[in-house]
Formats: C-alpha cells, sequence, structure tokens
C-alpha cells in the first residue's frame, strides 16, 4: 500500500462507523417506540357491557303480590250483647292466579271475645289450628289451610269464603278482630300460590260493635 491511499481508507473506515451508529439507533428508537405503544394500548380502559333490562328473566316479587286475605261478619250486622255468638267469614280473593293454601293469623282481645270453634268452608282444603295468649294480652287465632291429598287441581279463589269462625262475646265496647300481616314475612297471613310462592298482597280486617 502506497503512503498516499492511507487517508482514504480512514475516511471509509470512519464513514462506515457512522453509519453503523445511525442505524444501530434507528433499530433501537424503532424498539422502544413500539414498546411504548404495548404499554398504552394495555392502559386503555376496557368497556363493560351492561345488561340490557328487557332480556332479563326475573320477574319482581311485588308483581306476584296481588292476593287478598280478609273478614266478614255471616248473617246480622249489627252490635251484640255479652252471651251473642259472633260467626265471621274469613274469605280470600287470589284474582285469577291458582292456589293451594294459605295462613290467616287472626288477633282479638281475649276480653271480649272467647274463640269457640271453626269449619272449613272449601271443599278439599284441610283445616288446621291454634289458638294461643301472646305477650302484649291479646290472643291469636292461626287457620292453616291446606289442599287436600285427594284434590289436584289447584283453587281459584274470587272473594271465596274460606273458613266460617264462632266466637261467644264475653264484654262490652267496640273490639277489632285483625288480619296480622306483615310484607315478606312467613310467620304470619300468606297465600301460597302453585308455585310455593306467597302471593298474598293485603288484608282486610273487621270492627264490631258490642252493647
Amino acid at each position: 500500500m502506497e503512503l498516499e491511499d492511507v487517508p482514504n481508507t480512514k475516511g471509509r473506515v470512519l464513514s462506515l462507523g457512522v453509519a453503523s451508529l445511525i442505524a444501530i439507533t434507528v433499530v433501537l428508537a424503532g424498539i422502544v417506540f413500539f414498546a411504548k405503544s404495548r404499554v398504552d394500548q394495555s392502559r386503555k380502559p376496557v368497556s363493560i357491557p351492561t345488561p340490557s333490562a328487557s332480556g332479563s328473566n326475573i320477574t319482581p316479587r311485588e308483581s306476584l303480590l296481588n292476593g287478598k286475605l280478609g273478614l266478614a261478619l255471616k248473617g246480622s250486622t249489627g252490635s251484640y250483647k255479652k252471651g251473642d255468638s259472633v260467626i265471621v267469614f274469613v274469605y280470600g280473593d287470589a284474582k285469577d292466579v291458582k292456589t293451594t293454601g294459605y295462613d290467616a293469623l287472626l288477633r282479638y282481645d281475649p276480653q271480649k271475645l272467647r274463640y269457640e270453634r271453626l269449619s272449613s268452608s272449601l271443599d278439599g282444603m284441610d283445616v288446621f289450628e291454634t289458638d294461643a295468649l301472646v305477650s302484649d294480652g291479646m290472643r291469636e287465632l292461626l287457620i292453616t289451610g291446606v289442599r287436600s291429598t285427594a284434590r289436584k287441581e289447584p283453587f281459584l279463589l274470587v272473594n271465596t269464603a274460606l273458613v266460617e269462625v264462632t266466637f261467644t262475646v264475653l264484654g262490652s265496647g267496640p273490639t277489632r278482630i285483625a288480619l296480622g300481616y306483615e310484607p315478606g314475612s312467613s310467620k304470619d297471613s300468606n297465600m301460597m300460590n302453585d308455585q310455593n310462592q306467597d302471593v298474598l298482597g293485603s288484608v282486610e280486617d273487621l270492627d264490631i260493635s258490642i252493647r
């Protein structure tokens, strides 16, 4: 190699070094940009779809509560005196809902009335009762009606008399026979449909005048 060729060789080496450095810088910049874009995508909020209300198959329990239990006097609607018999109907109305049984919790004042007996007014419904004194001095007569095993079909109750209850008058003054009812409770009055759901939504008490 001649001495005058050395500077040219050094220039070519320097040019190759600069080009290599630029190429490496470009590659590193590309890697950094790609990594940053991946991180940004991972931080993007995820949109969670909201379930459609129209697609729900759940029926609110409140829509079932159309049933009613009530009390009504049999015969005379006038006032009573000590020693008289008071006959009360418990009636049920479940609109167009098929029913299989009920609980009717009657609260009454034992100073004014004494429970005597009851009889079912509905064929195919077995009836049971429990009469007990409770802590506030009132008595509670729990009447339970259950579809008989001999009956296959449920009942359609439309202001239907369920049971007849007889009391004897003990004292004077106004008194009330009330149906114990609290929505959602299984310890008081209720009315069951053929899906074993409580459909009772309201009750009607009975006021009695005693001379």
